[in-house]
């Protein structure tokens, strides 16, 4: 086994040049063993990651709808306001469990409808719409009196498109959305 023995081609005592047949076997084995680990880990990870859910319920604490998002997800309210019966849209970002107002838009600028941004915020036009946005508020929960088909017609706009026409399901009632965690996202 003189000066020749780690030269290309040579065989050694484990069977191949450098060991390769004894070493490489068993290198793809535990390969193969560390991805299926890898794979299993990766599932289980999934299953248990913690997920936004946004909750609508009655305000009582009945539920109504769960439903999980992904993080940054929009959930737009639209109503129409009870004083200067003109629409309006909020706009809430999903993040951390929490709702974040992350723009307005209305048609005017009366009656109880925003007027200013807030510090880091903008203002800007879209068409017809005034559109306040980044004014920074969060919230754990939001109750909001629905209205009927006179006056509120409140739909709640989730993703990915669902729309739920509230005013028709509870005119009158008083309901609250939410935001926070749950387990997966199935």
């Amino acid at each position: 086994m003189g000066a020749d023995f780690w030269k290309a081609g040579s065989s050694g005592p484990y069977g191949g040049p450098r060991g390769e047949v004894f070493f490489g076997k068993a290198l793809r084995r535990w390969e193969k063993g560390l991805g299926k680990v890898l794979v299993g880990l990766g599932l289980l990870f999934l299953c248990v990651i913690p997920t936004p859910v946004i909750k609508i319920s009655h305000h009582d604490g009945t539920p109504w709808i769960e439903q999980k998002v992904l993080p940054g997800q929009e959930v737009i309210t639209v109503y129409t306001h009870s004083v200067e019966r003109t629409e309006v849209r909020d706009t809430y970002r999903v993040v951390g469990g929490t709702l974040w107002a992350w723009e307005t838009w209305t048609k005017s600028q009366n009656a109880g409808l925003p007027t200013e941004t807030g510090l880091w915020g903008r203002y800007f036009l879209r068409g017809p719409w005034q559109v306040y946005q980044g004014c920074h508020a969060s919230y754990c929960r939001i109750v909001w009196r629905v209205g009927n088909e006179l006056l509120g017609r409140n739909v709640v706009m989730l993703p990915p498109g669902k729309e739920v026409k509230a005013f028709l399901l509870f005119p009158g009632e008083r309901m609250a959305f939410a935001a926070s965690w749950g387990l997966g996202p199935f």
